[in-house]
């Protein structure tokens, strides 16, 4: 029941996300050329590298951001991540399903245009991570926070809408690390 919850919730995470990618589309036909509110979206795809001692995985997110550009060279960002693929491994003939639930953050984001399409950013902020083991019939979830940061590049494929990649360090506490490369869709309104 539990999962079947879970699944919904992130159907609808990310169904919300593309209606707001697809409502900023329409609104940024509509509004005059050049011009922007400062506010935008991005969704993308996270491929996230899972670390602790003697253990190392590969699940899989699905990121979406809400921005806002206050200076040409600063934004602000709040940022979710949810689970969308599982990774197993087998540690000691038993196979064990490792999960990252969820990541939430905030974020500063300086950036820098080096052509009038291309833009690097890095990214400051803080974060909470969930992450959930199982093995057989037990299982176990726990929950941290951590600072968080990254760089990453922005090509722009018009005014409105980019094609960005970057890699984040997520969480790195207690010699557990949760970081990885994101390729996104992003959207100016």
């Amino acid at each position: 029941m539990k999962q079947a919850l879970c699944s919904s919730l992130r159907h609808r995470f990310v169904g919300l996300g593309l209606a707001l990618l697809a409502a900023g589309a329409v609104q940024a036909q509509a509004s005059p050329q050049g011009e922007s509110s400062g506010f935008y979206g991005e969704i993308g795809y996270t491929g996230l590298t899972y670390k602790e001692p003697e253990v190392k995985t590969h699940p899989g997110e699905v990121r979406l951001i809400g921005g806002y550009e206050f200076h040409p060279n600063m934004a602000v960002e709040v940022m979710g991540l949810l689970s969308a693929k599982d990774s197993k491994l087998e540690f000691f003939g038993q196979t064990f399903k490792v999960k990252i639930d969820n990541i939430w953050g905030a974020f500063l984001k300086p950036k820098v245009a080096v052509t009038p399409e291309v833009e690097l950013f890095g990214r400051l902020g803080y974060a909470r991570s969930q992450r959930s083991v199982s093995v057989d019939a037990l299982s176990f979830s726990e929950s941290g926070n951590s600072v968080a940061y990254g760089v990453g590049a922005s090509y722009a494929i018009n005014k409105r809408v980019s094609l960005n990649f970057d890699y984040m360090s997520y969480y790195n506490r207690d010699d557990i690390r949760i970081q990885g490369p994101t390729l996104g869709v992003g959207i100016k309104f």
